[in-house]
């Protein structure tokens, strides 16, 4: 079971991770701080274990995940197997193509190392995109870039 904190149970010093994590990731690198502050504000902090799964393809999507530690494995259906496509660390994020789109989540991501996540909730994940039409174009490129890559996967 993931535990969850809110941002005010955030110390100090993974408020200062937090923001060093934020800015490694391209998108949000050109933020200003009070973009950022509003960012923050919204995120709660949640780890898992190794093994556990985070999302799972299929799902209704609610989240959008920013790595702070460890590792996860992204998954995907095919036929009757599944395949490992790819993996992603501190400073990536997944859960933005499910948000984007309304669909339902795209793949199963599972925890190969244990993880920290900064988690942004749908409404929210909303709020800050429809402020930074920025932030919104960076992230639906990544998005189309990850569907086409699932779509060149499952075709496999």
């Amino acid at each position: 079971m993931a535990k969850k904190k809110s941002f005010t149970d955030i110390s100090s010093v993974e408020l200062h991770n937090l923001d060093a994590v934020l800015r490694g990731i391209n998108f949000l690198a050109q933020f200003n701080l009070g973009e950022l502050e509003k960012l923050i504000f919204r995120l709660k902090k949640i780890s898992f274990k190794k093994g556990k799964t985070v999302v799972k393809e299929g799902e209704p999507g609610d989240s959008f995940y920013f790595i702070s530690k460890g590792k996860v494995g992204v998954w995907i259906k095919k036929g009757l197997s599944k395949s490992l496509i790819r993996h992603l660390g501190p400073g990536e994020y997944f859960g933005e193509m499910a948000l984007l789109t309304g669909s339902h989540r795209t793949a199963t991501i599972i925890v190969e190392e244990d993880a920290e996540f900064f988690v942004l909730s749908k409404d929210n994940f909303r709020e800050i995109l429809l402020g930074n039409p920025f932030l919104m174009d960076m992230i639906m490129q990544t998005s189309e870039k990850r569907k086409t890559e699932l779509i060149m996967e499952k075709g496999k």
